[in-house]
């Protein structure tokens, strides 16, 4: 009897601690209502921590970030953003907290997925989590004006055609098909930029006291759709690593606009973080050093980097201009039946 009670209280015991390590350990936060921020425009600000009530110590963190799957029928404005990856980073986890700002450059639901790695030796569960971006209400509202067009454009014209007869009906139906390739054309454009390579005047600085922040990028001209890692050190006058905390900015500099920031804590004086450059237009990274030791000054470095842009994908295109064929298709074929109708009773 007392070995059925011992053996009943190990296996309270063990589910009590399955339960408590499949539970969140870390807390995801948005400062922003998300049903509110607009893509290509809104900043989103979140931020991983660590409840004071969890004591499990945690190093670091492997954060990653998914943009949206591709959509049913209309594709966004960066198509081969689509499913790719946002960044991947091994993050410093120490003071119990992350936080990141970016701008979501495409509607749709975002998957941001983090790997805890404890301080002693084990693996802990990998979290997800998921939020939703709507899209920019005034697309949305541009969108249906130009399918109202589109639709009453197409409609008469097949109207006309179907209560005309000859070549009359013949010019007509070459005339419509003109009008929907020019109002479909704006669509499926792809707007590209003269690319040009990396800056490399300021991805160095030295400061007053002798630190030295040296940048560097994996690639001289990144593409959409990639990953590129940036990595930068402190160094003194020494050469010696100076333990720091970077602060990284991305701006994105045809409208002046801060599109990605965070902070890496580093007791090591270096930094790794691999993320995507989404828009194909020349960004201005930036890299400010903030040492441990009150007593070093703040140093910043930052350096221009002309981001390659990526047509968009055959099935994107085909899946945007078959949707917009399909509906004045549809247009068309009910401006044609009415017409054709209404000939035929002027006949009887």
């Amino acid at each position: 009897m007392r070995s059925l009670a011992i053996f009943l209280i190990t296996l309270t015991s063990l589910l009590g601690a399955s339960i408590s390590f499949s539970a969140p350990i870390i807390s995801f936060h948005s400062e922003q209502d998300l049903t509110n921020v607009r893509p290509r425009h809104d900043k989103v600000s979140i931020s991983l921590d660590l409840p004071k009530s969890n004591k499990a110590g945690i190093k670091s963190l492997r954060v990653k970030l998914l943009a949206p799957p591709s959509q049913i029928f209309f594709s966004t404005d960066f198509p081969a953003v689509e499913g790719s990856t946002l960044f991947d980073s091994v993050i410093s986890f120490e003071e119990g907290s992350f936080k990141f700002s970016f701008v979501p450059p495409i509607r749709g639901e975002y998957r941001l997925e983090v790997i805890p790695v404890p301080v002693n030796q084990g693996s802990l569960q990998k979290e997800e989590w998921r939020f939703k971006i709507q899209e920019d209400p005034s697309r949305v509202t541009n969108l249906g004006f130009f399918l109202l067009i589109l639709g009453l454009v197409c409609g008469l014209s097949a109207y006309v055609i179907g209560a005309a007869e000859g070549k009359k009906a013949n010019l007509l139906a070459q005339a419509s098909v003109l009008v929907f390739l020019i109002l479909a054309s704006p669509l499926i454009a792809h707007e590209q930029h003269s690319p040009h390579k990396i800056s490399k005047e300021n991805m160095q600085a030295e400061g007053s006291d002798g630190l030295k922040l040296d940048l560097r990028l994996s690639s001289e001209q990144p593409r959409v759709g990639e990953t590129a890692e940036l990595r930068g050190t402190l160094l003194d006058a020494n050469n010696q690593l100076i333990p720091a905390r970077f602060h990284l900015t991305f701006m994105q500099m045809e409208h002046d606009l801060e599109v990605f920031s965070t902070d890496l804590l580093s007791s090591e004086g270096q930094f790794s973080w691999n993320g995507q450059f989404v828009d194909g237009s020349p960004h201005r990274v930036e890299v400010e050093a903030f040492p441990t030791n009150e007593k070093l000054k703040p140093i910043k470095a930052s350096f221009e980097v002309g981001v390659q842009a990526v047509p968009p994908p055959l099935a994107a295109t085909g899946k945007s201009f078959s949707s917009l064929m399909l509906f004045a298709a549809l247009a068309m074929l009910s401006g044609f039946f009415l017409g054709h109708y209404k000939q035929s009773r002027i006949k009887v």
